[in-house]
């Protein structure tokens, strides 16, 4: 379960991210990530650990650091009832430090769960409009564009090749 209100569940098999533009500055994740790196349960701190840190002036921010969790990737396999599915809620897909093949191992578990919906959101809209999927039906894609300057992210989900 999730509190955001347009979809179901999260997935997360990418924890971490880095700043890439304004509309990072309020990031929900980043405190969320700081919070569970902290957590007592290796199960919940050791995902999450080293993609964040404390500044001098006690801002939280993103270290750039990426997690790549394999043994998250089947999750969505178990779901037997059909869910909306954000994927990477605590990171971004196309963030340039997440391996091709570590994308392409998502995409596996996306086009072979048809059941699921999965809705893909990225401030890196040139590496989506890039990636070949296989997309399928249920996966989904968006970009965020926060101001004017980033406006040409629409133009690079036009070019992909998801159905949106």
């Amino acid at each position: 379960m999730t509190n955001i209100s347009w979809t179901e569940e999260s997935w997360n098999p990418v924890t971490g991210c880095s700043r890439i533009s304004e509309g990072c500055r309020n990031c929900y994740a980043v405190p969320n990530a700081w919070r569970m790196s902290r957590h007592p349960d290796p199960k919940i701190h050791i995902p999450y650990s080293g993609t964040t840190a404390k500044r001098d002036s006690g801002h939280i921010e993103w270290t750039g650091r990426i997690n790549c969790l394999p043994e998250r990737l089947q999750e969505p396999r178990h779901w037997k009832k059909p869910r909306r599915i954000f994927v990477n809620s605590m990171s971004d897909l196309f963030h340039e430090r997440v391996p091709d093949a570590f994308i392409a191992d998502v995409f596996i578990v996306m086009t072979e769960t048809p059941r699921h919906t999965f809705q893909i959101l990225t401030k890196r809209a040139e590496r989506l409009a890039e990636w070949p999927g296989p997309w399928a039906p249920n996966v989904w894609a968006g970009v965020s564009i926060e101001d004017r300057r980033n406006l040409a992210r629409l133009d690079h989900l036009r070019r992909c090749e998801a159905i949106t």
